[in-house]
């Protein structure tokens, strides 16, 4: 008996500040963090109207379990708002919700903007974090950088929210951006082969830890598959603000390709185990020139 397929839809509103591409591939990528949600026929998203408040959208996609209807529209629309929350896609309100909010930032003016508190919070996360810091040693728990280069960082780093069940990225994914754990928890998984057998390592970062920061190192593929546990807010390392600390601290990527490269020759049995690393891969981050030679190019362009 054939396989039976129901479509359901779901309607969204942008307003005209988000490009339509962006929203497109905001709706897509919450459809598709939901399992319960078909492949194939793949899940489509259509632009529908434009009227006062902004542009209206559709989200079609199937599914194979009626009975879970409910539940699933509630999963991928519970996405969709974290996926817009992070690509600041705003849903539109009404006029008098907008005057009312207007009217109420002009009597908390002298209170510290959004900004300002967003940024406070950033300096905090970072300052006691694991991140920038010497893990071993006479210096051990010593911060790296000073405390005004770790200001100077919090007000370049995006902080992110993500909910439970989404997927950070995927292991063999190239990446040029490690992540600090605000809140919640991340389960990491490798995938690898040991003796002709496919095997999985699981392992949990929490609050205060940092996440894929071994491809912003050294460019190798991700060597794991991050997925959200709890709700969790994230602080969001890019290449180019990793390229502002080495700018300011010119001996950070000398300490950094040491720790590195010392770290991967002692797990190299464990990385040739994951087939997304090539040996090039695996011989370049156990190489402190190498990796050295790989932070230095974030400063040059």
């Amino acid at each position: 008996m054939p396989l039976q397929k129901s479509a359901l839809t779901i309607s969204v509103k942008a307003s005209y500040e988000a490009p339509p591409t962006s929203v497109f591939k905001a709706l897509l990528e919450a459809v598709h963090d939901v399992p319960e949600v078909l492949a194939a026929p793949p899940p489509e998203a259509y632009l529908l109207s434009y009227d006062d408040l902004g542009i209206s959208y559709l989200l079609k996609f199937w599914i194979k379990d009626f009975d879970q209807k409910y539940q699933i529209l509630a999963e991928v629309g519970r996405l969709i708002w974290y996926k817009f929350k992070r690509n600041k896609i705003e849903i539109p309100v009404p006029l008098a919700d907008k005057v009312d909010h207007v009217l109420r930032s002009i009597r908390e003016k002298e209170a510290p903007s959004a900004k300002e508190i967003e940024r406070e919070k950033n300096y905090h996360d970072l300052l006691i974090s694991s991140f920038l810091r010497y893990q071993q040693g006479k210096k051990a728990g010593e911060l790296m950088v000073s405390e005004k280069v770790i200001k100077e960082l919090a007000k370049a780093v995006k902080r992110v929210k993500y909910a439970p069940g989404e997927i950070i990225f995927k292991q063999g994914e190239k990446g040029e951006k490690c992540y600090l754990i605000s809140s919640g928890k991340i389960r990491g998984e490798i995938v690898y082969e040991d003796k002709g057998k496919k095997h999985k390592s699981v392992f949990v970062v929490k609050a205060g830890d940092i996440f894929g920061e071994m491809s912003l190192f050294t460019g190798m593929p991700r060597t794991a598959t991050g997925i959200v546990e709890e709700e969790s807010e994230l602080l969001e390392i890019r290449a180019e603000n990793f390229a502002f600390l080495l700018e300011k601290n010119p001996r950070l990527a000398e300490i950094i390709a040491e720790i590195v490269s010392l770290r991967n020759k002692k797990n190299k049995e464990f990385l040739k185990k994951i087939k997304e690393l090539s040996e090039k891969d695996i011989k370049r981050s156990c190489s402190k020139r190498s990796v050295l030679k790989w932070l230095k190019r974030f400063v040059k362009r």
